[in-house]
């Protein structure tokens, strides 16, 4: 292993500097090169897989699955039916949901990801296991909607994952360092850039939305219900899809963030260390110590004593 061409956003600016065509799929590229994780050819069969895997787990789980979540109804297979029926001509939806345009299938793809994650199904960890839903529904739900190919796709998933190794370098997904803005804010900033790419922005212009996209979640705390990556993480990696969407949106639209990627990933980090241990996937504070959240850790203690 060598050492990669950058570690940061700003060397990757300046890396970019003077070669305009490069694109930040283009310096995903160079920096996994540059590590000698394999040959261009090597990385882009690799990337396919994780497509293909991403694709797989964007499907619910099959109904008759033996494995089911504890807190959470699964409603992925639910919530795909009422965003198709808000997108026919012909039918009516069964709630007074919103049509929510290009959005429609991110409220479904994340759910499904991470319910496939619950039960135990073969899910891609971008960046982690509780937040896996937020990249495959923003970015590949999204380019299937523009009527992206695989190509263009592939290209936001390198542009994503380019963000995750200035996080990995110079901070962490782990909500146990620095609470949930750790892999929700993360993956968040990593999709926000991917839609970016798939749109044609600049590199520049997939930095600053990476930046907006995090931001929106900074401080944010890390409380699994009975420690399940169920509840409140599917409802947060739905969320996190949608604000990686506007962000991407309103980075395309000119908007620029004053504080920089970098500084806003060292600064995620440093509010992550601010936190108590209670608010750091400890099960000891926020929505796992309310009422309901210790009756569902007592009835899961009691369903998992049985085995």
């Amino acid at each position: 292993m060598t050492d990669p061409p950058f570690t940061t956003a700003a060397e990757a600016a300046t890396f970019a500097g003077g070669k305009e065509a490069l694109t930040m799929a283009d310096l995903a590229i160079e920096y996994e090169t540059g590590l000698c994780m394999g040959t261009r050819a090597a990385l882009r069969e690799r990337m396919n897989l994780v497509l293909s895997v991403m694709r797989r787990s964007m499907v619910p789980p099959p109904e008759n699955w033996p494995v089911r979540t504890f807190i959470i109804p699964q409603l992925a297979r639910f919530l795909k039916v009422q965003e198709d029926l808000q997108e026919s001509e012909n039918t009516t939806p069964t709630f007074h949901s919103l049509n929510l345009g290009l959005l429609n299938g991110a409220m479904s793809s994340a759910t499904a990801v991470m319910e496939n994650s619950c039960v135990h199904r073969t899910i891609v960890a971008a960046p982690t296991a509780g937040s896996c839903g937020v990249i495959p529904a923003a970015v590949i739900n999204l380019g299937d909607r523009l009527g992206c190919n695989d190509k263009i796709i592939l290209n936001g998933l390198w542009a994503s994952g380019l963000v995750g190794a200035f996080i990995a370098n110079q901070a962490t997904f782990g909500a146990e360092v620095a609470g949930c803005q750790a892999e929700i804010g993360s993956a968040a900033a990593m999709a926000a850039a991917g839609v970016v790419e798939l749109r044609g922005g600049s590199v520049l212009q997939g930095f600053h939305t990476a930046a907006i996209a995090m931001q929106s979640f900074m401080g944010l705390i890390c409380d699994p219900v009975a420690g399940l990556t169920e509840f409140p993480c599917i409802e947060r990696n739905v969320t996190g899809a949608s604000v990686a969407v506007t962000s991407a949106n309103m980075a395309l639209c000119g908007m620029t963030s004053p504080v920089s990627l970098d500084e806003t990933i060292r600064t995620m980090l440093e509010v992550g260390k601010l936190l108590p241990k209670e608010l750091r996937c400890t099960c000891e504070g926020g929505l796992c110590t309310t009422e309901t959240g210790r009756i569902l850790a007592q009835v899961l203690a009691k369903e998992l004593s049985r085995y």
